[in-house]
């Protein structure tokens, strides 16, 4: 019924030739709806669009992603197409609270860095009451300025970590963002 719409979901998990997994807050008609899809439904999906992928990481340089609530999605897809062997990498996933069920896809989040030995910290609070300077994110990712940075979430996010890995060192073209709000 919608085949001619288009929706711009992004992935929540690296394709794995079989599938490909969006992850959808409900807040409308369409969005809602997909819920009612059956499995093996078809669908016409197109992309990726955009730049913030694995690609743009430096061979063997540290990763630092930093998520916001559901901006994890998108990091979550861009983490997972990373090579196996790709050890340094720091996820700062920035929550409102630590309450059971009120963090965004944490259980794949957890596995996901188990799986590869990597760092998972937590800043807890509301993006305007959350501290997150530079130098909060150097005691977090010690290597941070030899970093590339990978940040998705909402504006107000995107600014202070922009202004906060520069201000620790991170070059600008060592700095790819996406924002991604509902």
């Amino acid at each position: 019924q919608w085949w001619w719409q288009a929706h711009p979901y992004s992935l929540s998990a690296a394709p794995d030739g079989h599938r490909l997994r969006i992850t959808v807050k409900n807040l409308g008609d369409q969005s809602g709806a997909l819920a009612t899809l059956r499995p093996g439904t078809r669908v016409l999906a197109e992309g990726p669009y955009g730049a913030f992928t694995a690609e743009r990481a430096r061979p063997g340089a540290p990763i630092v992603a930093l998520a916001a609530g559901v901006g994890i999605a998108p990091l979550l897809s861009l983490l997972g197409s990373l090579p196996p062997n790709r050890s340094n990498v720091t996820l700062i996933y920035r929550v409102v609270s630590m309450a059971p069920g009120t963090i965004a896809l944490q259980a794949d989040v957890e596995a996901l860095v188990a799986r590869n030995g990597w760092t998972l910290r937590y800043l807890t609070g509301e993006i305007d009451e959350c501290t997150m300077d530079a130098v909060r994110l150097s005691i977090l990712a010690p290597d941070l300025p030899r970093a590339d940075v990978f940040a998705c979430g909402p504006r107000g996010f995107l600014d202070k970590a922009a202004e906060a890995t520069k201000i620790a060192g991170v070059p600008a073209e060592r700095f790819h963002d996406e924002l991604f709000v509902f």
